[in-house]
């Protein structure tokens, strides 16, 4: 054969491939674009989930302090004693809303809602006289492992919207221990999920399914029972021994700007805010029973180190000190209810979750502090 013809040949051949390959790519494409959107369309007809994570199922645990069996509800990303899965995001005329923001110590994850702290709150504040015929609301958004800073981020997606009458937060624990983490993307990831969730059940329903599943397999909450508490225990007491006298990096300054940005969202948002000090199980002199079921480690960068009570409550002390005076020169409200929660395996079930009676103690600490931040504001 020519050679000139073969080349011409060989290119048409490789022409005429290339085209297939592209039509049969375009038509998968369009015919998988075509299934997703038939199939949303169907799961909004016969099966729609309100937006954010949502899921309600019945847990077991044996976590001493806590009920052995409860259902956990969380609808929209949220937690309320009164909040359902019909409750709409944007306030209900003539409601006091209360936002409460934070990490596992607000999610509650062993508690029902009527028993977490923010549900006895709720509770308490419709007994009040100065609000009897009015609605009152608390919600409570809170995931485990979030810094202050993840806070940020999930506040400047959803805060206008909430549109809360106070804002509550009860951070510090993480930040303390947890090593520090990149969050440069998470407003994005936040706007992503926000339209995700908006436009798509799919994204609902495999969100919903990825929740229950991490929860089932331990992986959201690692404190989903005392076996997982006692293993994380154990991990902890491995850790080699040290105590500090400063970290490095210190995370106190990336702390405490976060708690500033918070304020300042607050307050461009004409939200007054509240800030808890952070109440832990750490002290100067700790009972065995009350030492065995730390497993909180601290860290310096990246590495992992195991501390005492003493030296991890002085850090505490420190965190919410740096609050206290935030809030001060912010002329915002601030409750040191670290100092007034006893500090007794009756309270906490390990580190710095709290027992069905520390929710009675947070809450009934928490109430007068709410209505004087309320009447000031």
């Amino acid at each position: 054969m020519n050679p000139v013809a073969f080349v011409k040949n060989a290119m048409l051949v490789g022409t005429m491939k290339r085209g297939k390959l592209f039509k049969a790519t375009l038509l998968l494409a369009v015919s998988t674009a075509f299934s997703v959107v038939l199939l949303d369309g169907l799961l909004w007809l016969v099966h729609p989930l309100p937006s954010g994570h949502s899921a309600q199922w019945i847990t077991k645990t044996d976590i001493p302090g806590v009920k052995q069996q409860i259902r956990f509800e969380k609808y929209q990303d949220l937690r309320g004693r009164s909040w359902t899965q019909e409750s709409q995001l944007r306030k209900p005329p003539g409601t006091l809303r209360i936002l409460v923001v934070g990490a596992s110590t607000t999610e509650s994850p062993a508690q029902e809602s009527k028993d977490a702290w923010w549900g006895v709150l709720e509770e308490k504040l419709q007994q009040q006289p100065e609000l009897a015929g009015s609605s009152v609301q608390v919600l409570a958004f809170g995931q485990g492992g979030f810094e202050v800073s993840d806070i940020v981020m999930w506040l400047k997606s959803e805060l206008p919207e909430l549109s809360p009458d106070l804002l509550v937060t009860l951070v510090g624990i993480n930040d303390l221990t947890w090593p520090e983490h990149s969050d440069s993307d998470l407003h994005i990831s936040y706007r992503l999920r926000g339209f995700l969730r908006t436009v798509s059940q799919i994204y609902r329903h495999l969100s919903a399914i990825k929740l229950k599943r991490d929860l089932g397999r331990g992986a959201a909450i690692r404190w989903s029972s005392t076996k997982e508490l006692k293993e994380a225990a154990e991990r902890f007491r491995a850790l080699p021994l040290r105590e500090p006298a400063t970290r490095n990096p210190d995370p106190l300054p990336r702390f405490l700007a976060g708690v500033q940005s918070i304020i300042s969202l607050a307050r461009r948002n004409g939200i007054p805010i509240l800030l808890l000090g952070q109440p832990v199980l750490w002290k100067e002199e700790m009972t065995e029973a009350e030492d065995s079921v730390r497993w909180f480690s601290p860290y310096e960068g990246k590495v992992a180190f195991r501390a005492s009570g003493d030296w991890l409550y002085r850090e505490m002390q420190r965190f919410n000190n740096a609050q206290n005076k935030a809030a001060a020169e912010a002329g915002s409200c601030f409750l040191k209810l670290d100092q007034v929660i006893p500090k007794s395996l009756e309270m906490f079930y390990d580190d710095c979750h709290f027992t069905d009676a520390g929710s009675i103690k947070v809450a009934e600490a928490v109430l007068p502090a709410v209505v004087e931040c309320l009447r000031r504001n």
